[in-house]
């Protein structure tokens, strides 16, 4: 009998390119016989487990999550008796919230809309946050704050500035001021503290109101230069003496009064038209 000589033979799959099966061929016998085409090796699926996303972590454009320390200005002694005898209001309140979903990657105050937590703001753009504010507003219920808030231009460069409210006392509401930088697309992480502002675009000042004590109350004209509020000037209304004290570089002039509510009258005058 004839030695079997093996012969390995590779034959293309029909229609699949690529496949290869293999043929085992004696020579001795002139028989043929496959071996069994071998299984391609399954591809194997590396299944990722993605962490939560967050309400931080869901805006199409995103500041990064870095923030300055949680800050709080240094709320003013309680009052026995509110001196204003007609309510103090600020301008109709501008709340943005103008953004939708073509305004998704335009961060710009106008298009904010906003969220308030004891520790602080988050501005959100088209449902998701932009940018996290850190500020103390433990004093404040949550509607207080929703019904206070404002954007205003505080600076004068043509865009508002966010103004939350962190106090209130009397007729008095102090408020947390951040301003925008356009160039960063972004509010700044250190507010400063302003009682009832009002921004008098007349006179490029921010005027404020605020009673210090149970007798005294002053109206303050601050202008901002470097992200910071430089006094211009003051009026003080000691209501014990019914004297207006007029305040500029270090300069001090009083007029007197005989009745208080003229006194009041002149007194407020000064913050409603923004003027010395």
């Amino acid at each position: 009998m004839k030695p079997c000589r093996l012969l390995w033979k590779t034959a293309h799959a029909a229609g699949l390119s690529g496949i290869v099966s293999t043929v085992l061929f004696c020579t001795a016998c002139g028989k043929a016989e496959s071996i069994p085409e071998p299984q391609p090796i399954p591809e194997i699926s590396v299944l990722t487990s993605e962490p939560a996303v967050t309400e931080w972590q869901t805006a199409p454009v995103q500041m990064p999550a870095e923030t300055a320390p949680m800050t709080a200005p240094a709320f003013p002694a309680e009052i026995a008796e509110t001196l204003y005898t007609e309510p103090v209001l600020m301008d109709a309140l501008y709340q943005g919230g103008e953004g939708e979903e073509q305004y998704a990657e335009t961060p710009m105050p106008q298009f904010f809309t906003f969220r308030f937590f004891p520790e602080g703001v988050s501005a959100r753009l088209a449902g998701g946050t932009y940018q996290r504010l850190s500020c103390d507003l433990t004093q404040l219920s949550p509607a207080d704050i929703e019904s206070h808030y404002c954007l205003q231009d505080c600076n004068f460069d043509g865009i508002t500035d966010l103004f939350v409210p962190v106090h209130m006392m009397g007729a008095d509401i102090q408020y947390a001021v951040f301003l925008w930088n356009d160039r960063d697309k972004a509010f700044s992480q250190h507010p400063f503290y302003l009682s009832n502002p009002r921004c008098s675009t007349e006179t490029q000042n921010v005027v404020c109101l605020e009673q210090k004590d149970d007798v005294t109350a002053h109206i303050t004209a601050y202008r901002c230069s470097n992200e910071q509020m430089a006094e211009q000037w003051q009026r003080t209304a000691h209501y014990d003496t019914l004297t207006l004290t007029y305040t500029h570089d270090e300069a001090a002039e009083d007029t007197s009064f005989s009745d208080r509510n003229a006194m009041e009258q002149a007194f407020l005058s000064y913050y409603y038209d923004g003027k010395e």
